[in-house]
């Protein structure tokens, strides 16, 4: 998975994540006051666990099954976070 680039300034020489506050502030209201987020705090949680994973390339290799884990979360919850963020563009899937 990957987070949109137009999220995503840039990623520095040092593989840091540069994001700008002003969307990372329109991502968080934008789970936080969705009425189709079912689970918001998990949606963010996953979001920040996705961000500080990410690669020099803006890529994580991750499953639903170990975030469900690492998180504490049931697997189908984790699921429907994952479906919610890419219905609202912010996580995409990369096919191999």
């Amino acid at each position: 998975m990957q987070i949109i680039k137009n999220y995503h300034q840039q990623i520095t020489q040092k593989g840091v994540l540069v994001i700008e506050r002003i969307n990372l502030v329109s991502i968080t209201e934008k789970i936080c006051c969705d009425e189709k987020c079912r689970y918001p705090q998990l949606a963010l949680r996953i979001l920040i666990h996705v961000m500080a994973g990410m690669d020099t390339e803006g890529k994580i290799y991750i499953s639903a099954r170990r975030l469900a884990h690492v998180l504490g979360a049931h697997y189908d919850t984790v699921t429907k976070c994952i479906k919610y963020l890419r219905e609202i563009e912010v996580l995409q899937k990369e096919v191999c």
